[in-house]
């Protein structure tokens, strides 16, 4: 089934902007509990093991995405889709 990205251009956009806002709401809501738990001198090392967590995180997330099977497509090359 191929479908047109400008047939569901609204759509596609405000599900963009609500991610954005759940995730940017996310990331306001961790730091600050991590204000609040951490004494001072245990700030900065929380602020590392986040920063640590998010650079693991990310390819991560990106190699599962890109595995063989994982959206659907198989083995297919882009050029085959």
């Amino acid at each position: 089934m191929i479908v047109r990205s400008t047939a569901q251009l609204a759509s596609n956009g405000a599900l963009a902007l609500l991610v954005a806002l759940l995730s940017a709401t996310q990331d306001i809501v961790i730091d600050a509990w991590r204000v609040e738990i951490l004494e001072m001198d245990l700030q900065g090392p929380g602020a590392g093991m986040i920063q640590t967590g998010y650079r693991i995180g990310m390819p991560v997330s990106g190699r599962t995405q890109c595995a063989p099977g994982f959206s659907g497509h198989g083995t297919r090359g882009p050029s085959q889709l």
